[in-house]
């Protein structure tokens, strides 16, 4: 049985998302780093990816913003248009 059905069984759900999080996107990245930590085999490692996609985020932050204005601004747009 996979990982995920696994865990799919042990919590009785299938409401279960599970990510390879070193490949994640950015974003995804930086939610988990603020989520409840499940395991991790490796203090160090881990501390050192909280610390890089934090710092990579907060850098990519303003361009997040401005992508997302303007994503949200073309939907209202074709909204208007198509009534």
């Amino acid at each position: 049985m996979s990982l995920l059905g696994e865990l799919q069984k042990i919590f009785n759900t299938d409401n279960i998302d599970l990510v390879v999080l070193n490949k994640a996107p950015l974003p995804i990245q930086y939610s988990a780093t603020s989520g409840i930590l499940l395991f991790s085999n490796n203090h160090e490692k881990r501390t050192d990816f909280d610390e890089y996609v934090r710092k990579y985020y907060i850098d990519c932050l303003p361009i997040y913003r401005e992508y997302r204005e303007e994503f949200l601004k073309r939907l209202r747009e074709v909204k208007m248009q198509n009534g």
